[in-house]
């Protein structure tokens, strides 16, 4: 019996050996740009050439072809055939192997034909997702923000501001290389973009940030000129945007000029109501008219590319925002109560060099920033002004390498140093005669090292991020010095070509900003000051989270669950001084959110496209005393567009926010709905006709408790508007018609 169950074995083992189940899987990538190649077709056939099985590689070059029952003592072949590229044919003699295969370009062009297929827009990998660009989402897109409304878990407003997650607070790159600001996002020109990268597990290099996630749109360069003109007039004249948008790309030069101008005079109303046991319970309701803020942006760069691998250039930018708000007691008699005027003029220079090749890359950067601002504030009551001026210069360098070990190991490496040097004349107390002169000095300093592997069906990112922290108030004789070291890691699994998993633990530091900083008092409501904490301290971020996605066609599903942790959040703190209200700021000692984010993203039929984000977290503060110590809150944005026409769109937005918990209170920030009505006239103009209805107007409220008292404060601006907008492209002309050839089943 013994004999036998050894010779049973035996032949299970040598089965086992000659007869097995594969995934043959590898990366298509040209041989001389090392591009990752879509649309290759991968075919694994016997040695007489007969088909066993097939695929294409997506978007990334990437291919997975699982194989049942090959044999050892046969010869196969793997198959590669792209349009573009000539035929190439490989032994598989070790079909485990993963198959790096690099093609090289046919001397042929083919201007006429177009060859599409079914394949996955949306691949997973340890830091986030990346989704190619189809001709479709192009030929829609005069701008490339009309472009990214198609995004999973990407948001964008009707000023085309860009959120991902629900959050602003992002960053946006092209071709790796950092946007001064979002609003460039669309000096990339569509018909360029072939990728986009969605980064929410945040690069080691940015954990001194607070960026929540980051965006970087691959494009390939295309000779090209372009003068967009960009145009929001609402019927009432309370709203007013016009963006101006001049580019030119050449084979070596890259030069852009970008205008923005941002006007608004709406009608704010808002009250605050604070009671203590010392005074009177008192609440005062105001009225904003004028409520009139304006800002002229000039941005401008220009880039020189050397040859393929090295490019020199700079960036400039230039702000020049009023504000004023004059503000009475909404009753009966209208009293004045105060004027404010902000100037706020802000200058920032970049240079920067890039060298790039199949192995290496590149980055150095130094930029410069100054800042002027006045702030002049008149109270009717007192007939006296409190006045406030800054001066604040920034100096920044910064260098960045990386580098491709083999095809799936690639690490990075950089560091950045920052100076701030601010200068602050401001009264001693609240309308006081003795002025004060504030100097601030701050020093940054980072380093950080982080490597991706990928290996088979698994991807892992690793990183830390070394932070040095020191800032100064000079005549205070208050500093501040901090060291801390932020790691990162995170582990993806594709469990096969459509679902993957992820697992992921991320850190970062948010430092406080001068405006909660400063020691200066003012004036809210009569018996409501504000006073700056110069002691702050910088908040550290811990997010550990698991996600699951499923990704198929133009199909987009990820579920997320999330633990964050905030030490030393800042904070409104209450405070009672001379019979009035202080509120100021503190650092809480811990902040925890456990929390589900979902994305979804798909076509119901198809001239629908509908984007869904929610995020629901469960806070807990432990420090509260006076109010709840827990909330559970919901926050998160739906879009749904439809292809009415081939001209004609329709477009409507919803953003919704409930209560969130804070130090002994909450706040609520405003919902929203719009509608757009889209419709394209001509090739290289489309109108829009929009529709911003707020739920319960743009209304924030912010209320706080403590022992004496507490602080209500709630703001609502009248927006209740309709637009008339287009887009208008001068030089975009109109595109070429394609034959199209479909081949959903992917067959030969």
């Amino acid at each position: 019996m013994k004999h036998v169950l050894m010779i049973v074995i035996g032949v299970l083992s040598v089965t086992n050996v000659f007869s097995q189940n594969f995934i043959i899987k590898g990366t298509v990538r040209d041989s001389l740009t090392n591009e990752n190649i879509e649309y290759a077709n991968i075919a694994i056939l016997n040695s007489d050439l007969s088909f066993i099985k097939g695929t294409v590689s997506d978007s990334l070059g990437q291919f997975f072809v699982p194989v049942s029952s090959l044999e050892k003592s046969r010869n196969y072949i793997l198959q590669i055939n792209h349009l573009n590229y000539n035929k190439k044919c490989i032994n598989l003699s070790n079909p485990q192997e993963n198959q790096n295969i690099r093609l090289s370009s046919k001397d042929i062009l083919l201007s006429e034909a177009h060859v599409t297929g079914k394949y996955k827009i949306v691949s997973s990998n340890a830091n986030g997702f990346k989704i190619r660009v189809t001709d479709k989402m192009r030929d829609g897109a005069l701008v490339a923000t009309q472009l990214l409304e198609n995004v999973p878990s990407v948001y964008v407003d009707y000023n085309k501001n860009v959120y991902i997650k629900g959050s602003s607070n992002i960053l946006i790159l092209k071709d790796g290389k950092e946007l001064s600001s979002t609003d460039l996002v669309n000096q990339i020109i569509p018909e360029s973009i072939e990728s986009i990268e969605i980064t929410t597990n945040v690069p080691s290099k940015y954990a001194a940030n607070h960026y929540t996630a980051i965006m970087n749109i691959n494009t390939k360069r295309v000779e090209n000129k372009s003068v967009i003109i960009d145009n929001n007039s609402s019927f009432d004249k309370q709203m007013y945007d016009l963006k101006l948008n001049l580019n030119l790309e050449t084979k070596r030069h890259s030069l852009y000029l970008y205008y923005k101008l941002y006007y608004r005079n709406f009608l704010e109303k808002y009250s605050v109501e604070n009671r203590d046991i010392t005074s009177k319970d008192s609440i005062s309701f105001f009225r904003v008219k004028p409520r009139k803020e304006c800002d002229n942006e000039f941005f401008y760069g220009y880039s020189f590319y050397k040859s393929k691998k090295l490019m020199i250039g700079f960036d400039g930018y230039l702000s020049l925002y009023r504000e004023n708000f004059a503000s009475q007691f909404d009753n009966v008699t209208r009293e004045d109560y105060s004027n404010s005027h902000d100037n706020f003029n802000t200058q920032n220079y970049k240079l920067y060099s890039n060298y790039k090749d199949s192995l290496n890359l590149l980055n150095i950067v130094f930029q410069y920033n100054h800042k002027r601002a006045l702030d002049t504030d008149l109270y009717y009551r007192s007939l006296q002004s409190a006045s406030q001026k800054e001066q604040r210069n920034l100096y920044e360098a910064q260098a960045d390498y990386q580098r491709t070990l083999k095809d799936n190991i690639q690490i990075s490496t950089g560091v950045d140093y920052s100076y701030i040097k601010n200068s602050e004349i401001l009264p001693e107390s609240f309308l006081s005669e003795n002025i004060l002169t504030e100097k601030y000095h701050e020093n940054n300093l980072s380093a950080y090292a982080e490597s991706n592997i990928n290996l088979n069906k698994w991807g892992v990112s690793a990183g830390l991020n070394v932070f040095n922290y020191r800032r100064s108030f000079d005549d205070d004789n208050i500093k501040v010095n901090t060291f801390s070291i932020y790691p990162k890691a995170s582990v993806a699994y594709n469990m096969n070509n459509d679902n993957s998993l992820k697992l992921s633990y991320y850190s970062y530091i948010n430092t406080p900003s001068i405006w909660n900083m400063l020691p200066y008092t003012r004036q809210i409501s009569p018996n409501l000051y504000f006073k700056g904490n110069p002691n702050l301290k910088p908040e550290e971020n811990i997010i550990v989270s698991s996600e699951y996605s499923y990704s198929k066609g133009d199909f987009y599903f990820s579920n997320e669950l999330y633990l964050k942790t905030i030490k030393n959040k800042v904070q409104d703190l209450l405070s009672y001084e001379d019979n009035a209200t202080m509120d100021s700021k503190t650092n809480l000692r811990r902040m925890k959110d456990i929390g589900w984010d979902m994305s979804l993203s798909f076509n119901p039929i198809k001239c629908w496209k509908l984007n869904l984000y929610n995020d629901l977290f469960y806070r807990r503060i432990s420090e509260n005393t006076y109010y709840k110590k827990h909330l559970l809150s919901i926050s998160g944005n739906v879009t749904s567009s439809w292809d009415i026409t081939k001209k004609l769109g329709l477009i409507l937005q919803y953003q919704y926010n409930t209560r969130s918990l804070v130090y002994n209170g909450f706040e609520k920030m405003y919902s929203s709905s719009m509608a757009v009505v889209q419709y394209s006239l001509l090739k290289n103009l489309d109108i829009y006709f929009m529709a911003i209805q707020p739920v319960d107007q743009f209304e924030k409220r912010s209320l706080i408790y403590d022992a004496q008292g507490m602080v209500d404060q709630i703001n609502n601006v009248k927006v209740r508007t309709y637009l008339i907008s287009f887009t208008y492209n001068i030089f975009n002309s109109k595109k070429k018609h394609k034959n199209l050839y479909e081949n959903e089943s992917k067959k030969y």
